[in-house]
């Protein structure tokens, strides 16, 4: 199985907990500021994701841009 690089699994892991947060504040059985607790630390991690998910589709662009094939323009 290949290794998983660091930032994958630290990625996996975030979604993880946020998804954990997420099944949290849906359950009945849980009190406002537990709930309000949620809600931020949930709100910290989905922005931690978003970043991670732009500086990934920028290497991306990077990669694609590297491999990319000339236009006739050039």
């Amino acid at each position: 199985m290949p290794k998983t690089p660091k930032s994958a699994s630290s990625f996996r892991d975030t979604l993880t907990e946020l998804e954990k947060l997420t099944a949290a504040l849906e359950a009945d059985d849980i009190d406002l500021d537990e709930a309000i607790s949620h809600f931020e630390t949930g709100s910290e991690l989905a922005s931690r994701l978003q970043e991670q998910l732009a500086t990934a589709e920028q290497k991306i662009k990077k990669i694609k841009a590297q491999f990319a094939e000339p236009t006739e323009d050039e």
